[in-house]
């Protein structure tokens, strides 16, 4: 029998700390995954110009693109994929997202549950943030193509995807890699 590849990894600490400028950081292994307070860096770059009415979170993290969505467009319906309960627990205790009555927090191993619903008449969504990483490493798997095609089958026809890419050696060739399944049509650089 062909072995599955595993898309587990390790599970570094998980902290809070404040922010330089006022509000907190969450941070796994050391790298900020979220941030309550003002939003700098690329999570606004993430958000849509234009309202959707269902948005799909994969990396639900601390919240950041969730909150941004909520504030820029209120009756939006978020579904957020979280793996790690601990980092839900912060979330929800200490970064207000209990406090966003229009999300869904899903606590999943993300492969499995778009798997599970690209394999099913699939519900759609308007907007998909992908944003898969423990501390600055991307979670295997999130870029392969059998992945990123089941990701499409949740997109609404004229649907945005947006994904966070680190700046490395391999951004060329992550960005080849989306082309497979995905048009793209912008690319926003973030220091």
């Amino acid at each position: 029998m062909p072995r599955r590849r595993s898309h587990a990894m390790p599970t570094p600490p998980v902290r809070l700390v404040p922010r330089e400028g006022g509000g907190l950081a969450l941070t796994v292994d050391g790298v900020t995954q979220s941030v309550a307070g003002p939003a700098q860096g690329y999570w606004a770059q993430m958000i849509p110009d234009q309202a959707p009415a269902r948005a799909l979170l994969l990396g639900l993290g601390g919240g950041t693109i969730a909150q941004l969505l909520a504030v820029r467009w209120p009756a939006v319906s978020i579904t957020g994929i979280e793996r790690d309960e601990r980092i839900i627990a912060v979330a929800r205790e200490r970064l207000g997202l209990d406090a966003l009555p229009r999300l869904t927090i899903i606590h999943a191993d993300v492969f499995p549950w778009v798997a599970k619903r690209s394999g099913e008449s699939p519900e759609t969504y308007d907007y998909i943030a992908h944003d898969l990483y423990v501390g600055a490493r991307m979670v295997p798997g999130a870029l392969g193509t059998p992945f990123l095609r089941q990701v499409a089958m949740l997109l609404s026809p004229g649907g945005r995807l947006a994904m966070n890419l680190l700046r490395t050696q391999r951004l060329d060739a992550q960005i080849t890699r989306l082309r497979r399944v995905f048009e793209v049509t912008a690319r926003q650089d973030v220091e």
